[in-house]
């Protein structure tokens, strides 16, 4: 009799879950929260799909490669118009999302210091919040799957470009997409100074540590005068020519202070 009690509580339980929402098998109350939500998948297996060839790439870089407290949530709403694009008054389509139906989501997590990661089939300009030290989002458009491994790899470029905006990076070339006057065009660092005076009080010690991979080059921020620390990275993908798989070791050592510090300050 008890084991029969047992299990229709189990299969209650399972009929209560709610359907939209996968959790992580294991959370970190003290790490950081990556939430993808799905906008115009057909199915869980296309999306978790997506999902998982990112954070395989995401793994091959650092500082990401050697951090593990993450929470992995996937959305799959039940709405199907939550995102729509925005072309008036708009120099490039751009995604829109309803807040009050994201936030009827978002209200069933516990997710801490997180990343919204919206991944929709629409075509748009992609793009990320570009804020330090606070909760922010990524929109980021992949009308395909990723299936073929020229496609994990640039759609893993591109992703990793932008959660480093997501997480205070600039652009490290002369032409920035964002807005005029927004946090992406101003010289405030971490890798973007606006003189060189500056920029050696900021990264001068990683300039002598690592002379073949630390300087001082011009353009960043959509500025020719300000001061980046590398030739190429991950956040300079308008010159293809210095390109590498890395953020470089000033936008690394600023990485890693902000996720390690997720478990020294409780959280940010």
């Amino acid at each position: 009799m008890k084991r029969i009690i047992l299990l229709i509580l189990l299969l209650l339980i399972v009929s209560c879950r709610d359907k939209s929402i996968q959790l992580p098998d294991r959370t970190y109350p003290l790490g950081l929260s990556l939430i993808f939500f799905a906008d115009g998948y057909k199915s869980w297996q296309e999306f978790n799909q997506d999902i998982d060839v990112l954070l395989r790439q995401m793994k091959l870089v650092e500082p990401w490669k050697s951090y593990s407290d993450y929470n992995i949530y996937r959305i799959m709403p039940e709405e199907t118009s939550i995102c729509t694009i925005k072309i008036k008054d708009e120099r490039r389509p751009v995604i829109r999302c309803n807040p009050k139906l994201v936030n009827k989501y978002f209200n069933k997590l516990r997710a801490g210091y997180l990343k919204l990661i919206v991944l929709s089939r629409q075509r748009f300009e992609s793009w990320a919040n570009v804020v330090k030290d606070r909760n922010s989002g990524i929109f980021l458009s992949l009308p395909y799957p990723l299936i073929s491994r020229q496609e994990e790899q640039s759609g893993g470029i591109f992703f990793l470009h932008l959660l480093g905006h997501s997480f205070g990076l600039k652009d490290e070339e002369y032409f920035v997409l964002a807005k005029a006057n927004s946090a992406a065009h101003k010289p405030d660092g971490p890798n973007c100074a606006p003189d060189i005076e500056t920029a050696k009080q900021w990264w001068g010690d990683l300039a002598v540590k690592y002379p073949n991979e630390v300087g001082y080059f011009p353009e960043c921020a959509g500025n020719k005068n300000y001061i980046k620390p590398t030739k190429g990275s991950l956040m300079n993908l308008g010159d293809l020519k210095y390109f590498e798989l890395t953020y470089g070791r000033v936008s690394e050592r600023y990485l890693k202070k902000i996720i390690l510090s997720l478990k020294a300050s409780g959280g940010l």
